[in-house]
């Protein structure tokens, strides 16, 4: 297959790794999902000795073959020779309790997962250069010492700025603009919890009862324990019945017929997200997930790319980077409040000649996903939004 360069998106990483370079090798590229950032890694690699100790910290390993086998195109298309042999390639997982290693260079890919733990890395450790990249910065995540104390604490922001500062930004809107992000079409499906068929089970026994019935036991429940004295038993009891509440909006079993009638009616290839592996494992055995080995996760990514299929499901495992060329649709059945897992999801839907994407997402009414969706609505703004009637 015949790969051509990308001038505008290569202009813009350029741009980026130029502002890294001019701030003294000490930054973070706040990049939207889709102008490929793999390629900033490649060039911040590439003007390291051969013999440089590097280190590229990630959520996750699900991306290391990506990276490795991606750099002999970038290679081709640059006319540069960077080799990934001696990258150390490891998780923050894995690697925050590191102490007292010294590194020439420290990439941290979706730098927006170090929090409080993940920042002891940093902390404990030394290098001569940092490179930071995302395509969300949450800034105003906050991190209390003492839980129980609200007035002290933590921002992301500060955690982050204090590894490294901003040094390029480049936004959903100004991707839209120069036509290296896919113009969305973003359908709301309005939702309603049922309250005719009694499916679920109460939180506190196996009697089935409507889903509507369940959520407000959920929500008497919140309210019966914010009443209490304040205390370190109330508080955490609080927040395992909220945690509980929204673990039941994601799997509502309302929302699984709704959802495989929209995807028959779909045409062209669709990926369905959602936080609920029971909820998308009925709406299609084509599942990546957790409970799959890496073999089974494997065949199911490559046959959805080579076109085998034409569904996919996923939970969390998917929102980073695999991307799909051909995809048209993906259905969001259930997530939270954050921007940055909406970005990487919708960031799925890479360009298709001209054509725009379609995602549809899920707001079910009287619950707590409502809220959820007006904290997503800054980003889904900058697409074309519509009221969907199926």
């Amino acid at each position: 297959m015949k790969h051509n360069l990308d001038n505008k998106r290569r202009e813009i990483q350029q741009q980026a790794f130029n502002a890294w370079v001019e701030s003294g090798y000490k930054g973070f590229v706040l990049a939207v999902t889709g102008i490929g950032k793999s390629w900033i890694i490649y060039d911040a690699i590439g003007i390291m000795n051969k013999d440089s100790k590097i280190l590229l910290l990630s959520e996750t390993h699900k991306r290391d073959d990506q990276l490795i086998s991606e750099v002999a195109l970038y290679n081709q298309l640059t006319g540069n020779n960077v080799s990934m042999d001696n990258v150390i390639l490891e998780t923050y997982q894995k690697m925050y309790k590191t102490r007292d290693e010294h590194y020439d260079l420290v990439i941290a890919d979706e730098a927006d997962f170090i929090g409080m733990s993940y920042k002891l890395f940093f902390d404990n450790n030394t290098y001569d250069k940092v490179l930071l990249l995302s395509a969300t910065k949450s800034e105003s995540v906050k991190y209390y010492e003492d839980e129980m104390d609200t007035h002290n604490f933590t921002t992301k922001g500060e955690i982050l700025d204090n590894i490294a500062p901003t040094v390029f930004e480049y936004t959903v809107k100004s991707g839209l603009k120069d036509k290296v992000s896919r113009n969305l079409n973003i359908f709301i499906i309005e939702h309603e919890l049922d309250d005719e068929h009694e499916t679920v089970k109460s939180p506190f026994s196996d009697k089935l009862y409507t889903e509507h019935k369940v959520y407000g036991m959920y929500n008497s429940r919140i309210e019966y324990i914010r009443k209490l004295p304040r205390s370190k038993s109330s508080f955490f009891a609080k927040r395992k019945w909220e945690n509980g509440r929204a673990r039941f909006v994601y799997g509502l079993p309302s929302k699984i017929p709704r959802t495989k009638q929209l995807l028959s009616d779909l045409k062209g290839r669709s990926l369905v997200l959602g936080k609920s592996l029971d909820a998308l494992y009925q709406i299609t055995q084509y599942t990546v997930s957790s409970r799959n080995n890496d073999k089974l996760n494997k065949e199911l990514i490559d046959n959805m790319k080579n076109g085998s299929i034409n569904l996919l499901a996923a939970d969390r495992m998917l929102t980073r980077g695999m991307n799909f060329k051909d995809l048209d649709n993906i259905v969001i059945i259930s997530y939270n409040s954050t921007t940055h897992n909406l970005l990487q999801s919708i960031g799925r839907m890479r360009l298709k000649d001209e054509f725009s994407g379609n995602v549809y997402i899920f707001k079910t009414n009287g619950t707590r996903e409502v809220d959820w969706f007006d904290k997503l609505l800054p980003v889904l703004k900058n697409y074309k939004i519509h009221n969907f009637n199926g």
